[in-house]
């Protein structure tokens, strides 16, 4: 996962924030403390691997398969703490995706985190 520096000495830079993710990466979030959220809603597979290097494929599949993600993967939940510099300090997985798949936004609000997914009409919301 890559970053940008929109301002200050390295501005206009592009560098690596986060690499060998275990999932796809979603919606990334600042948290109140510093640092970030960011939400996997899939495993890697070995059809993301061969789409990596087409962006705008990866981007187009991504919308059809969607609807079919119950179909073609098995439910999984995965939501990463990322400290300042992109280290993962906090890793929180639902492995069966028995309570929560899908996570597709991760939001920290009051002791609490919020998570949002692709094929539900909820929101999860975990106690921190």
């Amino acid at each position: 996962m890559l970053r940008h520096w929109l301002t200050g000495s390295r501005k206009g830079e592009t560098d690596i924030l986060v690499d060998s993710l275990p999932g796809l990466p979603d919606g990334i979030t600042r948290r109140p403390g510093g640092g970030f959220w960011l939400a996997l809603p899939a495993r890697l597979s070995p059809l993301l691997k061969v789409l990596a290097p087409y962006p705008t494929l990866r981007q187009l599949v991504g919308h059809v398969i969607v609807p079919a993600f119950p179909l073609i993967a098995k439910p999984w939940g995965a939501v990463l703490r990322l400290d300042e510099t992109g280290a993962v300090a906090e890793a929180l997985y639902d492995t069966k995706g028995s309570h929560v798949a899908t996570v597709s936004a991760a939001t920290e609000h009051d002791g609490h985190l919020y998570l949002g997914n692709l094929n539900g009409d909820f929101v999860s919301v975990l106690k921190l």
